[in-house]
């Protein structure tokens, strides 16, 4: 298995780039995320996975460890290819995909290329306890709202994002009671 590869991107045309290694081109098909990496001549470490079938080895390429597990799992559901899995991957990011599977949404995937009602179902189905240990940012349209009304208080994203969710989490559901337990949260004792 080929875990990553770091070298200078010699050739890139969506969705494939070449990777030029020690003077070895390695062609990879890459997920949309991976291509804001960099432009051609720029150095780039992308993560891997070798997919090896009778009429071809085909290498495809992650912009993080994440994206790269998540098509894993993605490969994994009857009906869902790497193509597909990759065009998953590039259409929605990380958390994206992961909670919409936590919170059984099919339709985030029906926007995907070749995803149909069927496809979305088995994934949700079949992925439903795959993420479980995985820590993401479940926001909600309360804690979302509520994050925005503090930032336009005058608080820093980075402090208020954390704490409105984790007042989502403890069953705090109402945009101003979210608010009042962040305000609380922020106030010194």
């Amino acid at each position: 298995m080929i875990h990553s590869i770091t070298g200078q991107i010699s050739h890139s045309q969506p969705p494939f780039m070449c990777i030029d290694v020690s003077g070895v081109g390695y062609e990879v098909e890459c997920s949309q995320q991976c291509f804001h990496l960099g432009q051609v001549g720029a150095s780039i470490c992308v993560y891997t996975h070798l997919v090896v079938r009778e009429d071809a080895h085909a290498l495809f390429g992650f912009s993080s460890i994440q994206e790269r597990e998540v098509f894993r799992v993605l490969i994994k559901v009857s009906g869902v290819g790497p193509k597909m899995a990759i065009a998953i991957i590039s259409h929605l990011n990380v958390n994206d995909i992961i909670q919409a599977i936590m919170l059984k949404n099919t339709h985030v995937f029906l926007n995907c290329k070749g995803v149909g009602k069927r496809v979305a179902e088995k994934i949700i189905v079949e992925c439903q306890n795959k993420f479980n240990a995985w820590v993401i940012q479940v926001e909600d349209d309360a804690s979302h709202d509520a994050v925005s009304a503090l930032v336009n208080l005058g608080y820093k994203k980075s402090d208020v994002q954390k704490l409105c969710q984790t007042a989502f989490q403890s069953g705090i559901k109402e945009t101003t009671e979210i608010i009042k337990f962040v305000l609380g949260e922020l106030q010194p004792v």
